[in-house]
This record gives C-alpha cells, structure tokens and sequence, in this order.
C-alpha cells in the first residue's frame, strides 16, 4: 500500500514535449502539464490521443501543472462543446493559488453544470474528490 494516495503506483505513461500522462494503479489518470504551456487546440488533441494510447476505457482525470500553463479561447470553447465525447468522466484541478483558483472558479460557472469539474489545493484531496463521485476499478 502507498505511503500516501499520491504515491499510487504507476502502471504506464505516457510523455509529450507540454505534458505527461500517467496511468496509476488505482485506474485514474494523472495529466501534468509543464511550464509555459499554452493549451491549444492541437495539443487538446494530443491529450486526447494519449489518454488513448494508456487506456481504452474512459476514467476520470486529476490535473496538476507547473506555472505559466494558458489556455487559448478556442481550447476552452472546444471543452465546453464537446464534454461529452471526451474519454474523461470527471476531473479534478489541483491549483497552487488564488489566481489559479479564481480563473478556473470563473471558467466553472459557466461551463460545469453536470458537476463532474472538481477544483482542489491539495492533490490527495482531489484524488479522494475521485473516490467518492466514482467507481473506479483499479489496474490488476
């Protein structure tokens, strides 16, 4: 058992020049994103075809990143507009402070009506956030 839940073993990853993507044991997906990256369209997809290449069933998601991560105006529509074709049931955003906090906070209002967008500080609390809204079968 891990020392931690953020210690979750991981099953397989996967590595991109903006992003990582893990697999952990307990069947969730970690996507951290690397400094200075502007989330586009293209890298959306990217995303998208990493989740892919890790996983065929869709699990939800815990996001972290590193400072100076952006997203364009076209990524977020693209978000909004196609939320329920994506491989994700659910995600949670670890933020590292209120600036963080207050645009994820705005962007929610409009765009989270199915309450599957959990916004924490703490990343064992977001996985946790997980636990509790889904079933999640880990990885044997």
């Amino acid at each position: 058992m891990p020392s931690s839940i953020k210690d979750s073993p991981i099953f397989k990853t996967t590595t991109h020049e903006l992003f990582t993507v893990h697999l952990r044991t307990d069947g969730i997906l970690h996507l951290h994103v690397h400094a200075n990256t502007e989330i586009t369209v293209a890298v959306q997809d990217d995303m998208k075809k990493a989740y892919d290449s890790l996983t065929k069933v869709n699990r939800p998601l815990i996001s972290t990143g590193d400072e100076f991560v952006s997203v364009t105006q076209e990524a977020k529509e693209k978000t909004a507009n196609q939320i329920d074709k994506s491989p994700i049931i659910g995600t949670t955003v670890v933020v590292k402070n209120l600036a963080q906090r207050l645009i994820i906070g705005f962007y929610l209002k409009f765009n989270n009506s199915d309450g599957s967008l959990n916004v924490v500080n703490d990343f064992e609390k977001g996985i946790r956030w997980i636990h509790s809204k889904y079933d999640v079968a880990p990885i044997l």
